[in-house]
């Protein structure tokens, strides 16, 4: 079932949707559930998401929500199946309001969205071979999901998809005739059957890097498969290690040179396997592993996370024993740990980014350059540090087209190390029309098309940024007042903001 902690794993309770109100997930009168994935906000921690079924290994399941860590839960399952097999591989957009969320989730091997926090789901992929999904940290455009039928992504979030994984990333077996099992468990195989039963196989996890954009893990469960590792959002890869049995993958936080990863031939029951190698790392991004395997009773490993802030555990659910944990190696550490990364908004014309940090040592402030190709940057602002940790640069101008924002934090040593970019569109509609420009007296704004129940807003500001003129409700602006000279004008009309330059003759 589901369980939780308040007091960093020291104390649990279970929790479950009530029986009396969601009978059909729990498998007795008492209170019994199973839980197929969990996944919390990252910006809100009480806000969780996770599937309930009756039975396992038979998954008919739905999803729940709570908003209070897990105590209560409500159906947020609109457009699926309430009973729906093999719901799995929930993830979320980071990037996207934290009051409505952009979420993702498989069920019966298809791609489902919901752009209200799990409220309403619509379907966006018809493959029937999927099962997990992720979102890239930087780009919410980016899409990736996997199973049985191999790795896909999606570059317009979602509407439209492309399988670039490899090809050995899909099941495959050299059992004569075999069919595959439909859903992630049972394991084992069943050869005497008519025609031969084999343990499903294919995509298991996908996990984009947080800190490093266009990176992304993927682990492959079945014979001759492993973790792959892209740098160029999955379009090419690269198998960092070699295992049959890989069930999960994670990547600290704070630094992208540590990786965990895991292995179990047992899922959901079974014995030990010799291809069962549990947990390993690695401290230089995939090119040399270590087993992390002290205080296990068996070398079985399964989901991963790490947990944010300056001294990480990694979790790890463990098969045939349940939850465990451990610190992670420290390498260097980081001057300043992120606890919300780096967002683009697009509001009134201009683009807001903004940032959080848990802890700040030894900072001498943070920069924001901007890139229309993600290559060649130009610094934006640069940001003194402050107390209360919260960030927010506004660029008053954005670019036509896409543009890529990054955050860089300096040490007080000189030291720059990237915290996170991040993209966004931007669409300027056709500029007004500013008659005469030079004036003497009055000013005229006219739009190409002007709606009714927009309402227009006009400043002038001289040259040392002083506010001269503010007005509202009026395409006319008299200056007849104001001496010879060049003059800022702030456009506001429709949600859009325009900066022109008026000359007083």
């Amino acid at each position: 079932g589901f369980w939780y902690s308040k007091d960093h794993g020291a104390s649990w309770k279970r929790s479950l949707p009530d029986v009396a109100t969601y009978p059909n997930y729990s498998w007795w009168a008492g209170g019994g559930s199973n839980c197929n994935f969990v996944l919390s906000d990252p910006a809100d921690a009480s806000i969780v998401w996770a599937s309930f079924s009756a039975e396992q290994p038979d998954t008919r399941s739905a999803i729940f929500k709570s908003t209070n860590s897990g105590e209560n839960w409500v159906m947020s399952n609109t457009n699926l199946n309430p009973l729906g097999l093999t719901t799995h591989g929930m993830s979320i957009d980071i990037q996207s309001n934290v009051n409505s969320r952009t979420l993702y989730v498989t069920q019966e091997g298809d791609v489902w969205k919901s752009t209200d926090g799990g409220a309403i789901w619509t379907e966006i992929f018809v493959n029937g071979g999927l099962k997990f999904t992720e979102v890239d940290k930087f780009n919410s455009q980016l899409i990736y999901a996997g199973g049985e039928n191999g790795f896909f992504r999606s570059t317009d979030g979602g509407a439209s998809w492309t399988e670039t994984g490899l090809m050995e990333m899909r099941f495959s077996t050299s059992v004569p005739n075999a069919q595959m099992r439909p859903d992630i468990v049972p394991e084992n195989d069943d050869l005497e059957s008519t025609p031969p039963i084999v343990a499903w196989q294919g995509v298991f996890d996908i996990k984009a890097d947080p800190n490093i954009a266009d990176r992304v893990y993927v682990i492959a469960h079945g014979e001759g498969k492993g973790l792959y590792k892209s740098d160029d959002a999955g379009l090419t890869w690269t198998k960092i290690y070699n295992n049959s049995e890989m069930r999960g993958v994670a990547i600290a936080p704070n630094n992208s040179d540590i990786i965990y990863a895991s292995s179990s031939a047992n899922y959901h029951s079974g014995a030990q396997n010799t291809e069962s190698i549990g947990i390993l790392y690695s401290l230089d991004a995939g090119a040399t592993w270590s087993f992390a395997n002290d205080g296990m009773a068996w070398t079985n490993g399964g989901r991963l996370d790490i947990e944010t802030g300056a001294n990480p555990n990694i979790w790890a659910w463990v098969p045939g024993t349940g939850l465990q944990y451990s610190p992670i190696p420290s390498l260097t550490p980081l001057p300043v740990i992120i606890s919300s990364p780096l967002t683009a908004r697009l509001k009134n014309g201009a683009v807001h980014l903004r940032w959080r940090t848990a802890s700040e040592e030894q900072n001498s402030g943070f920069e924001i350059a901007r890139s229309q190709d993600g290559t060649h940057w130009k610094t934006l602002q640069t940001v003194s540090p402050n107390n209360s940790k919260k960030y927010l640069v506004v660029d008053a101008h954005p670019l036509e087209g896409i543009s890529y924002y990054q955050l860089t934090q300096q040490d007080l040593d000189g030291k720059k190390t990237e915290l996170g970019i991040v993209s966004i569109e931007y669409t300027r509609t056709n500029p007004p029309f500013i008659f005469p420009n030079p004036t003497n007296g009055v000013i005229h704004i006219s739009f190409s098309k002007k709606e009714n129940n927009q309402r227009i807003e006009l400043q002038l500001f001289d040259n040392l940024g002083q506010l001269l003129i503010s007005q509202k409700n009026s395409d006319e602006l008299d200056i007849r007042s104001l001496p010879s000279g060049n003059y800022h004008l702030v456009i506001h009309y429709g949600g859009e903001v325009w900066h022109e330059r008026v000359v007083k003759e």
